[in-house]
C-alpha cells in the first residue's frame, strides 16, 4: 500500500467518524451488567452493544507471556458529554518486558505502512466548551506466539564472545546486523557460511540467540534470497526490496548505514552510528507493525458504527500514563532530530568514500587500459603466428589444388572432346536427312535464294571468327615477351647467387689459411714439450744418483776425515752457489712477474684461467718444498761437513767421471733431438696430406656449385613451363567458349532450316497444283548443284577445325606428360640439393671444432711449456737480457698496441702494426725470445683474422 493510497483510506475514514458523531449527539441509556473486571473492546464491539458503563480506571492486563495491552484508554468531562471526534495517525509503540514504558516517535513525522505492520489510532477527544484535546492510544497485537519476535534478540546485541565475525571480518551482534550483512554481501562471501555442508547463521541463531525454529527455518534455506525472506518475515519487515514500493525516512537512514558498512566497516564511528540508527529504526519497524494491526482493527469497528457517546471518564491512573507518553514523545522528538544529524554525518561520510571509489574507479580503468593494450599486443602477435601458419598451409594447400585442378582439366577436355564427337554423329545424321530433302529444293527457287543469302551471312560471320583467332595469336606473342623478360630477370637472379657464393668460399679459403698456421703452431709447441719432458727424465736420473751417492757417503765417516781441506773449499764453492742460486731466484721471480702477466692475457683468451692458475699454485708449492728440503740438506750438509773431508777427496775423481757421464748423456740427448726431428718431418707429411683433402673438399663445394647453378636453371625452366601451361590453358578455355558459341549457332540455323523447309513443302504443294514444273528444271539442278559445292566447302572447313583442336588436345596432353616428368625431377634434384646442404653445414661444422681445438691446443702447449722451463732452475731459467736490446723493445711496444686496437676492434690499426712487427721481428737475434716473440705474432695473426671474420659477418 502507498503512502497515497493510505493518506486517502485515513481521511475517509475521519470523515465517516465525523458523520457519526454529528448523527448521535443525544446520549443513549446506560445498559450493562456488573463484571469482575472493565470490559475489553473487543467483546464491546462483539456483543453489538451501543452503550459502555463506565468503569474505573482500566488496568493493564498481561495476555500469555507476552504482556500485550489489551485495555482501552478513554478520557471526558463529569458534566457534560463529549463530543469525539477522531483523528487516525499511525504511531510507534515499543513494548519491553524489562521496562515498563512506552516510546513514541515525533508525531509529525509521517510513516510508510505496510499490510503487514500493525497500527494504533489516537483517538482525541474534542471538549468544545474548554477546547481541549487529548490523545487516546489504543493498540492491540497480535497474540499468536510464533508470529511474535523477542525485541531483544531483534535488537539488544550479545556479549563480544559470542559474535558472529564474517570472511571480510565484520561483526554481527543481533538479528537486525544480520539481515543486513546478508542484504549487502554477495553471493560468493554467502556461499562461504552457507552450502550444502553447513550453515554458520543457523547454528549462530539456535546456539546464541537461542531461537530454535528460525533456525530449523534459515537451515533449509539454500540461497541468499530465501534466507533473507526467511529472516524479514520473523523481523517484520515485507520480505525482499523488491515489494517495498517506496521507503520511508528511517529506512533510507537504513539503507544509506549498510552502504557505510560494505564500505568502510573497520571504522569504528560507522559502526557506532550504524548500532545507534539500527536499534531506532527497529524500535520503529516494530511500532508500525503494532500501529497497522490497530489500523485494521480500527477499520472493523468502524464498519459496525459503535457510539461512542457514552463512554466513560478515565481515572487519574489513565491521566498519569498520558503526561508520561507526553515525556516520552519529547524524547524521542529529540531521538529523531539525534538521528537526522547522524544522517548528515552518515551522508558526509558517504560522498567522502565515494570520491575515494572514484579515484579508485579511476585507477582500476587505467590499469584496466593497460591491461587491454596488452592483451591487444599479445593477441596481434598470436595473429601474426597464426597468419604465417595459415600461409604455410594455404602454399601446401595451393600445390594440391593445382594437381587437382590439372586433373579437373584434363577431365574437362575429355567430356567435352566427347560432346564434340557426339554433336559431329549427330551433325552426320542431319546432313544424311538433308541428302534426302534435297530434291525438294529442286522444286523451289525462291528457297534456293533464301538459302544462298544465308550461305553468304555464315560466311561473314567466318572471317569475324578469323579475325578473333589473329587477334589472340597477337596476344599469345605478346605473353612470349614477357616470359623472355622473366627468363632475363632469372638470369640476373643467378648471376647474384654466384657472386655470394664467391664471398662465401673466399671466406672459407681464409679459414683454411687460419687452420694451417694454427696447426704449425701445434705441432712447434708439441716438439718443444717433448724436448721438456725429455729433459725432466734426465733430471730426475741425475737427481737419483746424487741420492744414491749421498747413501753411500753416510756410510763412509773415516774417509770423509782425511778430506776437511776439500770440503772447505766445497764449502765456499756451495756459499758462492748459494749466491748464484739467490740472484737466480731473483730472476725468477722476475720472470714470474712477467709470466703472470703473458698468462692472464693468454687465459683471458682461452677460457682456462682457474684451471691454471691452480696449476701454477701447485708448482709453487712444489717450488716451496724443494727450497725446504735444500734447506734442510744444507744444515745436515754442515753438521757431517767435518766428518766427511776425506770422503770428498776420495769422490773428487768420481764426480769428475760423473760429469763424463752427463757430456755423454747430453749428446745421446742431442741424437734424440735428431729423432724428434724426424716425427717433425712425418707431421709435416701429415700437414701436406690434409691440405691436399681441404683441396678435395673446395673442389667438392664448386662442384655443388655448378650442380646448384643447372638446377636453379631447371627450376626456372619449370616455372617458365607452368606459366605457359596456364596460358594454353586460357586459350583452350577461349576455344571451348567459341565452340560453344558456334554449336548454339549451328542449332539457331538448324531451326531456321526446318522452317524453311516446312515452308518450302507448302511451296511445293502450291506448284504441283500450278504444272509449271517442266520449265524450271534446268535452273533448279544448276543452283543445286551450286549450294553442293558451297555445302562441300563448309563441311571442308568444318573438318579442318576438328582436326586443329584434336592436334592441340595432343600438344596439351604431351606438354602436361612433360610437365610431370619436370615435377619429378625437381623433386629428386631437392632432395639432393638438401642431402649435399647438410654435408657442406656438417664439414663447416667439423672444420670449426677443429679451429678451436688447435687454438687451444696451441695455448695449453705454450704455457705449459713456459711452466716447465720455470721447474727446470738453473739450466733452463727463462732468461730476459734481450729485452735491454732497443729493437726488442720497438717489438714488445709494437705487440701491445697491436693488441689494444683488436680490443678496441679496429681491423685497420692492427693490420698496420702487424705489417711494422714483420721487420722488427726479422732484425731481432737469435734466441728464446724470438722465438717467444714468434708465438706472439702468430697468435696476434689469427686474432686479426678472426676480428675481421666477425666484423664481415
Amino acid at each position: 500500500m502507498s503512502k497515497e493510497e493510505l493518506d486517502k483510506e485515513i481521511k475517509a475514514l475521519n470523515s465517516k467518524l465525523d458523520n457519526l458523531l454529528k448523527e448521535d449527539t443525544e446520549p443513549k441509556e446506560e445498559k450493562h451488567d456488573e463484571v469482575s473486571e472493565p470490559p475489553h473492546f473487543e467483546d464491546f464491539v462483539q456483543s453489538g452493544q451501543t452503550d459502555m458503563p463506565s468503569a474505573p480506571a482500566p488496568e493493564f492486563q498481561t495476555k500469555k507471556k507476552h504482556g500485550i495491552i489489551d485495555s482501552i484508554l478513554s478520557l471526558g468531562k463529569k458534566k457534560e458529554t463529549p463530543r469525539l471526534s477522531a483523528d487516525i495517525k499511525v504511531k510507534m509503540i515499543h513494548v519491553n518486558e524489562d521496562e515498563d514504558f512506552w516510546n513514541i516517535p515525533n508525531p509529525d513525522e509521517t510513516h510508510e505502512m505496510h499490510e503487514t505492520q500493525t497500527p494504533e489510532v489516537a483517538v482525541s477527544v474534542d471538549d468544545r466548551p474548554e477546547d481541549i484535546t487529548q490523545e487516546i492510544i489504543v493498540s492491540d497485537a497480535i497474540s499468536n506466539e510464533e508470529q511474535k519476535v523477542s525485541i531483544k534478540t531483534k535488537n539488544e546485541s550479545v556479549s563480544p564472545s559470542q559474535y558472529f565475525r564474517l570472511k571480510n571480518g565484520s561483526e554481527i551482534r543481533n538479528l537486525n546486523e544480520l539481515f543486513g550483512a546478508v542484504k549487502t554481501m554477495d553471493d560468493m562471501d554467502f556461499s562461504h557460511h552457507v552450502n550444502e555442508v553447513k550453515n554458520d547463521f543457523a547454528v549462530w541463531v539456535r546456539d546464541v540467540l537461542k531461537e530454535n525454529w528460525l533456525a530449523d527455518d534459515l537451515s533449509r534455506t539454500s540461497s541468499r534470497v530465501e534466507f533473507q525472506n526467511v529472516l524479514s518475515a520473523f523481523l517484520g519487515f515485507m520480505g525482499s526490496d523488491q515489494n517495498d514500493e517506496s521507503m520511508d525516512e528511517e529506512e533510507k537512514i537504513k539503507e544509506d548505514i549498510d552502504n557505510l558498512t560494505v564500505e568502510g566497516h573497520d571504522e569504528k564511528r560507522h559502526d557506532d552510528l550504524e548500532k545507534e540508527v539500527r536499534e531506532r529504526l527497529s524500535v520503529v519497524e516494530g511500532e508500525s507493525k503494532n500501529a497497522e494491526n490497530l489500523l485494521k482493527e480500527v477499520k472493523e469497528k468502524v464498519k459496525d458504527e459503535p457510539d461512542f457517546d457514552d463512554i466513560g471518564p478515565i481515572g487519574g491512573s489513565a491521566l498519569d500514563r498520558l503526561e508520561e507518553v507526553r515525556e516520552i514523545e519529547d524524547k524521542l522528538t529529540k531521538e529523531i532530530r539525534q538521528l537526522k544529524e547522524l544522517k548528515k554525518e552518515i551522508e558526509h561520510a558517504t560522498a567522502a568514500l565515494k570520491k575515494q571509489e572514484k579515484a579508485a574507479e579511476e585507477k582500476a580503468l587505467k590499469l584496466v587500459e593497460r591491461q587491454e593494450k596488452i592483451s591487444l599486443h599479445e593477441d596481434r602477435q598470436r595473429e601474426k603466428k597464426e597468419e604465417i601458419e595459415e600461409k604455410k598451409l594455404e602454399l601446401s594447400k595451393a600445390k594440391q589444388d593445382f594437381k587437382l585442378e590439372q586433373e579437373r582439366q584434363k577431365e574437362k577436355l575429355q567430356n567435352e572432346f566427347e560432346k564434340v564427337n557426339h554433336k559431329i554423329t549427330e551433325l552426320g545424321d542431319r546432313e544424311k536427312d538433308l541428302s534426302t530433302e534435297k530434291h525438294i529444293l529442286k522444286e523451289k527457287e525462291a528457297a534456293l535464294k533464301e538459302r544462298e543469302k544465308d550461305v553468304e551471312i555464315r560466311r561473314k560471320e567466318f572471317e569475324k571468327k578469323e579475325f578473333e583467332l589473329n587477334d589472340e595469336r597477337q596476344k599469345i606473342e605478346f605473353k612470349e615477351k614477357e616470359l623472355d623478360r622473366l627468363q632475363r630477370d632469372a638470369k640476373q637472379k643467378s648471376k647474384d647467387l654466384d657472386r655470394y657464393k664467391a664471398e662465401y668460399m673466399q671466406k672459407f679459403e681464409g679459414l683454411t689459411k687460419e687452420r694451417e698456421a694454427l696447426q704449425k703452431l701445434k705441432f712447434f709447441l708439441k716438439e718443444k714439450i717433448e724436448e721438456v719432458e725429455t729433459d725432466k727424465v734426465e733430471i730426475k736420473s741425475i737427481a737419483e744418483r746424487l741420492t744414491f751417492e749421498e747413501d753411500r757417503i753416510n756410510g763412509k765417516d773415516l774417509l770423509v776425515k782425511r778430506h776437511t781441506d776439500d770440503v772447505q773449499k766445497s764449502r765456499l764453492e756451495l756459499s758462492r752457489q748459494e749466491e748464484d742460486i739467490k740472484s737466480e731466484e731473483i730472476k725468477v721471480m722476475e720472470a714470474k712477474k712477467r709470466l703472470e702477466i703473458k698468462e692472464k692475457e693468454i687465459l683471458l683468451k682461452s677460457g682456462d684461467l682457474s684451471q691454471l692458475q691452480q696449476e701454477y699454485e701447485e708448482k709453487l708449492k712444489r717450488l716451496d718444498t724443494l727450497r725446504a728440503e735444500l734447506l734442510d740438506y744444507k744444515k745436515e750438509f754442515e753438521n757431517i761437513m767435518p766428518a766427511y773431508k776425506q770422503e770428498l777427496t776420495k769422490y773428487g775423481n768420481e764426480w769428475e767421471l760423473r760429469t763424463k757421464e752427463l757430456r755423454t748423456n747430453m749428446n745421446s740427448i742431442d741424437v734424440k733431438k735428431g729423432i724428434i726431428q724426424q716425427n717433425v718431418d712425418l707431421l709435416n707429411k701429415k700437414e701436406a696430406e690434409i691440405i691436399k683433402t681441404v683441396h678435395e673438399i673446395e673442389k667438392n663445394v664448386r662442384l655443388l656449385d655448378s650442380k646448384e647453378k643447372g638446377v636453379v636453371k631447371k627450376i626456372s625452366r619449370l616455372v617458365e613451363l607452368q606459366n605457359s601451361v596456364k596460358e594454353k590453358e586460357s586459350i583452350m578455355g577461349k576455344l571451348k567458349d567459341s565452340m560453344d558459341s558456334r554449336e548454339k549457332h549451328i542449332a539457331s540455323l538448324e531451326e531456321k532450316y526446318s522452317a524453311e523447309l516446312d515452308r518450302l513443302e507448302k511451296e511445293r504443294r502450291k506448284i504441283a497444283k500450278a504444272k509449271e514444273l517442266k520449265t524450271d528444271i534446268t535452273k533448279y539442278e544448276r543452283r543445286e548443284k551450286m549450294l553442293k559445292k558451297k555445302v562441300d566447302d563448309l563441311e571442308k572447313n568444318y573438318e579442318k577445325l576438328s582436326t586443329d583442336i584434336m592436334v592441340k588436345k595432343e600438344a596439351n596432353k604431351e606438354k602436361e606428360r612433360e610437365l610431370s616428368e619436370l615435377d619429378a625431377r625437381l623433386k629428386d634434384k631437392e632432395k639432393q640439393l638438401v642431402r649435399r646442404e647438410q654435408k657442406m653445414l656438417d664439414i663447416r661444422e667439423q672444420l670449426l671444432r677443429e679451429k678451436t681445438e688447435i687454438s687451444d691446443d696451441a695455448f695449453h702447449l705454450y704455457l705449459s711449456e713456459e711452466l716447465d722451463r720455470l721447474d727446470k732452475g738453473g739450466a733452463g731459467a727463462i732468461t730476459f737480457d734481450n729485452e735491454k736490446d732497443p729493437s726488442f723493445q720497438k717489438v714488445l711496444s709494437l705487440l701491445s698496441e697491436a693488441k689494444e686496437a683488436i680490443k678496441e676492434k679496429d681491423v685497420v690499426a692492427s693490420k698496420k702494426l702487424y705489417s711494422l712487427l714483420q721487420p722488427a721481428y726479422e732484425v731481432l737475434p737469435d734466441g728464446d725470445d724470438k722465438k717467444r716473440t714468434y708465438y706472439d705474432l702468430l697468435e696476434l695473426k689469427t686474432d686479426i683474422e678472426l676480428l675481421a671474420l666477425n666484423k664481415a659477418d
